[in-house]
């Protein structure tokens, strides 16, 4: 017969619905999945943003100081809340003691610390995040471990001996109908004018919060050549987030492309419009688990440039609806920039990056989250 149970799952996302990848993603499944009436779920957070009444949130606390037992505190005051109640499955999208399914959205904190910061010593706040980190999926309890790009997976994988068969790569997804509230030509218009750029203009848009590791400086480099290549092209870059201003500023002057970049900020309402707007987008991080802007890019049918250590590279089909390149290979960028100053090269990659948008929803994403919490019954 069948079981009808109404499993009893516990979240853990520790800023729902808030600004972040993680934060996003972990909202748009369980909001899905919360329409279930097979289904109870109770998000634990230390802040949050409530969306639906189906859902029941507990908060907890997080002793700031000292620094080092913030990773500590977190763990414990959340194994001692779920602990309390009678859950099937526990669901985390943060390092915890205990859970049944890990949704990775960051690195290996050591691999991090080492790898892409380049510090050679894990301060007291690392070595105890990197405890529970590895108590957490070496546990027996840990069945599902979900990272959300291939990259991700491999990392993970050699950085804790950790056997591929318990891991499966499960990649944000995207509303592609968001871009439909808005007319393109409009938002190219009210942009343009608005950043005083021109109709002809061809526009890289950048987004990301760490310009250092987004790869900013390579981008700015490879522009100031593509204009020494083709100086007749327009080419415009507009960098959308927080970073060292002044830094890169300065290295505008240095690359005589001051008066080709604009620094719009953080921009929190109507990104969409910029998207929209731009006719390229690039990210040549250092290291991104994903990189959702790639995504939100592809589904403004905008082509991409990233680079082989974003972890959204596995949704570029190089020369298809997008291109690959080493993060510091300046003449490669350069060239690929080159590639999509023409109308037709750029349309051609325009259109086949929508497509590839149009795969990848959160439906699809909630239906594979789906069927594991079933195999709890």
């Amino acid at each position: 017969m069948p079981n009808n149970k109404k499993l009893k799952i516990a979240v853990v996302s520790p800023r729902y619905g808030l600004v972040g990848g993680s934060e996003h993603f972990s909202m748009e499944i369980t909001e899905r999945l919360a329409l279930n009436p097979d289904y109870s779920i109770h998000v634990f957070a230390n802040k949050f943003k409530s969306f639906s009444d189906r859902v029941t949130f507990h908060k907890y606390p997080v002793v700031k100081f000292p620094r080092f037992f913030q990773p500590i505190s977190t763990a414990f005051f959340i194994q001692k809340m779920i602990s309390n109640q009678n859950f099937d499955i526990i669901h985390s999208h943060e390092r915890v003691f205990e859970t049944d399914i890990y949704s990775i959205h960051g690195l290996p904190h050591e691999y991090w610390i080492k790898k892409i910061r380049k510090k050679k010593w894990l301060s007291l706040f690392d070595l105890s995040t990197h405890w529970i980190e590895k108590k957490m999926v070496n546990h027996s309890r840990c069945k599902h471990l979900l990272p959300v790009s291939n990259s991700t997976k491999q990392i993970f994988s050699e950085s804790f001996q950790l056997s591929m068969d318990n891991m499966q790569v499960v990649p944000p997804g995207i509303d592609v109908n968001k871009y439909f509230a808005y007319d393109r030509l409009q938002c190219r218009h009210e942009i343009r004018n608005q950043l005083g750029l021109k109709p002809s203009d061809i526009i890289i848009l950048f987004v990301g919060m760490n310009f250092e590791i987004k790869g900013l400086s390579q981008l700015m480099k490879a522009i100031s050549k593509t204009y020494q290549k083709s100086p007749n092209h327009s080419l415009k870059l507009i960098v959308v987030g927080k970073g060292n201003y002044n830094y890169y500023k300065s290295l505008a002057s240095q690359l005589n492309i001051q008066n080709h970049i604009i620094f719009t900020g953080v921009i929190y309402e109507e990104i969409e419009k910029y998207y929209l707007a731009s006719d390229i987008f690039s990210m040549l991080s250092e290291f991104d688990t994903f990189g959702m802007t790639v995504l939100e890019a592809m589904a403004a049918s905008i082509p991409v440039i990233v680079s082989n250590n974003v972890g959204a590279k596995d949704i570029v089909r190089h020369g298809k609806n997008g291109f690959i390149v080493e993060a510091h290979d300046i003449d490669k960028i350069c060239s690929y920039i080159v590639d999509l100053l023409n109308d037709n090269n750029r349309n051609e990659l325009s259109n086949a990056a929508y497509q590839t948008a149009l795969a990848y929803t959160w439906d699809k994403t909630t239906e594979y989250i789906r069927t594991i919490y079933e195999t709890y019954r």
